[in-house]
Parts: C-alpha cells; structure tokens; sequence
C-alpha cells in the first residue's frame, strides 16, 4: 500500500477459520472510510499464517472470527 498522508481509520472484517485452518469467507462489516485502507486491511488478513483450527469434541470445527484493523499516520 502506497502511504496517504493523514489516512486513518478501522476496517472491521469477519472471516472463518476452517477445519484445515485456513481463513476464508473474508466480509468487510465496516468500512474504515477509505477504499484503499478497506482493500489493505482485507490483503493482510489474506496474508494469515494458517491458525490451529477450533476443536469441539475431540474434532476439528470451523470457527468465525472478527477483527478490527487500526490505520493511523503521525505527523512528523
């Protein structure tokens, strides 16, 4: 992503941890009210190392997440 000067806001995503842990079904539940940071946020979250997927009765399960994702620029 290419630095905005002043670009801030928070993207808020859902997304599900499956069975193999692998994050998939990535929604934006609320825009951070810049497109590109939105398109950022999501590009990071695909980037996710796999997770160790949820476990319920001894078996593996699909899980949901959300997560928000903080921008913030400092003035120097």
């Amino acid at each position: 992503m290419q630095k905005q000067k002043n670009a801030s806001g928070t993207a808020y995503y859902r997304f599900i941890v499956n069975k193999q842990g692998k994050v998939t079904n990535i929604t934006l539940l609320r825009s951070a009210g810049d497109e590109s940071l939105d398109q950022e946020a999501k590009r990071v979250i695909e980037m996710l190392p796999d997770f160790k997927p949820g476990i319920k009765d001894n078996k593996p399960v699909n899980v949901q997440m959300a997560i928000p994702i903080v921008f913030s620029t400092k003035k120097n």
